[in-house]
This record gives structure tokens, C-alpha cells and sequence, in this order.
């Protein structure tokens, strides 16, 4: 990461890796969206896609509010977690941009980004330390929410995509976990500029190209079983 990039990140991240799971909880409360689909169950599945929609605008914003957080934190730890959250942010991105497709496609409209901003907790204290366990309770409940809503929707390719999404918020609440607990630490092959983004390689578990995503974990080739360490 050169230095012009690495200040541009330090402008877009972090915090929120967090609020996901806020907005997606509250999906199954979520009444039928009105789209040009008169199928009352597509008008469901538009709801509880735009709910997650939603959701994953806060997160964005909420990286880019929180990028002062990590500024002043020049700690090797300190600098691998931005690094890290500049990847989780782009996956959130491509999250929003296939659910924002989706809806499109059913028929429906996807709620803006510019309405869905993040709010910080009351009594959140900004720290590097904060910041990771903040973002972790709410990767967590993301997943959960994401899980959740694949019992209520309808169309098989809506469910794929929900799936998909939540294998990747699994993940970044395992990696944010690690480090956390400590037992993920920066090293000579896991710093700001090398490897961050293999943390969590790709956006989706399973390729989403077809639905208009990105690649998925296929695309990742197996590690070696032959080695003589």
C-alpha cells in the first residue's frame, strides 16, 4: 500500500464493520414492500433485501466515520486493523451492490445510501481495542441475522445470495475474534501491506458473478498438503 493509498484509507474506514447487524435484526419486524411484482412473496423478499441493504450502507459510513479512530494508532496492531477493515469495508460495499441489483430485479426500489447513515452506541469510548470488539459483536449479529432471513424468503436465487453474504460476515466476525483474543498477530507475512486482503479472501462463499456479484471462495485455490515442515 503506498503512501497516497494508505492515507486515503485512513480517511474510509473502520468503526463499523459494526452496524450490519443492528438494521438486520430488525428485518422479521419489516412489513411487504410495495414493487410492480403483485407476487405478496417476492413483495416479502424485497423487504427483508432492502432491510440488509440498509444495513450495509450503515456499515460503509460507519467505516469512514470511524477512520479517525486508528489515526493516531501507529502500533503494528494498530495498522494491520485498518488494513484489514479497508478490506472488510470493500466486501460490505460489494454486498450492498448485489442486494441493490437484486431488488432492482424484483421489481422493487432499493432504499438510498444517503438515508442509511451510522450511529455511534451511547458511551462508545474510541480505541483501536473498542473499535475491534465493537465491529465484532456486530459482524456477529449480522451473520445471525443473515441466517435468519434465508428462513423467510421465497425466491431459491434470493436465498443463494443471503447465504452467500453471511458465510462473509461469519468470517469477518471469526478474523475480528482472533485478533481480539489475541490469537491473530501482526507477523513478517501478515502486515498492512502484505496479505491483509487473504484474511478474508473473497466478498461471497459461493461465486455471486452470475447474479451480478463478484467471485467466491472457489476461485481460491487449495493449500499445499505435501510440505516437509
Amino acid at each position: 500500500m503506498n503512501t497516497k493509498n494508505s492515507e486515503v484509507a485512513r480517511r474510509q474506514v473502520l468503526v463499523g464493520m459494526a452496524v450490519t447487524g443492528g438494521t438486520a435484526l430488525a428485518i422479521s419486524a419489516c412489513g411487504p414492500a410495495t414493487n410492480n411484482n403483485n407476487d405478496a412473496g417476492m413483495d416479502a423478499d424485497v423487504a427483508s433485501l432492502n432491510a440488509l441493504l440498509a444495513a450495509e450502507y450503515k456499515a460503509i459510513d460507519a467505516y469512514t466515520q470511524g477512520a479517525g479512530v486508528l489515526q493516531t494508532d501507529t502500533s503494528d496492531l494498530g495498522k494491520l486493523v485498518l488494513a484489514v477493515a479497508v478490506e472488510f469495508q470493500k466486501d460490505h460495499r460489494e454486498h450492498a451492490t448485489l442486494l441493490d441489483k437484486t431488488i432492482k430485479a424484483l421489481g422493487g426500489t432499493p432504499t438510498a445510501e444517503a438515508t442509511n447513515k451510522f450511529t455511534l452506541p451511547t458511551g462508545f469510548v474510541a480505541s483501536t481495542t473498542n473499535v475491534m470488539k465493537l465491529a465484532c459483536n456486530e459482524e456477529r449479529r449480522a451473520a445471525i441475522a443473515y441466517n435468519q432471513v434465508l428462513k423467510g424468503l421465497v425466491n431459491k436465487t434470493n436465498r443463494f445470495i443471503a447465504a452467500a453474504i453471511q458465510g462473509d460476515e461469519t468470517q469477518h466476525y471469526v478474523v475480528l475474534a482472533a485478533l481480539i483474543e489475541g490469537l491473530a498477530v501482526p507477523t513478517a507475512n501478515l502486515t498492512p501491506t502484505m496479505n491483509a486482503d487473504k484474511v478474508v479472501p473473497q466478498a461471497f462463499v459461493s461465486s455471486t458473478s452470475a447474479q451480478g456479484g463478484g467471485n467466491g471462495l472457489q476461485s481460491e485455490t487449495d493449500f499445499a498438503t505435501d510440505d516437509n515442515m
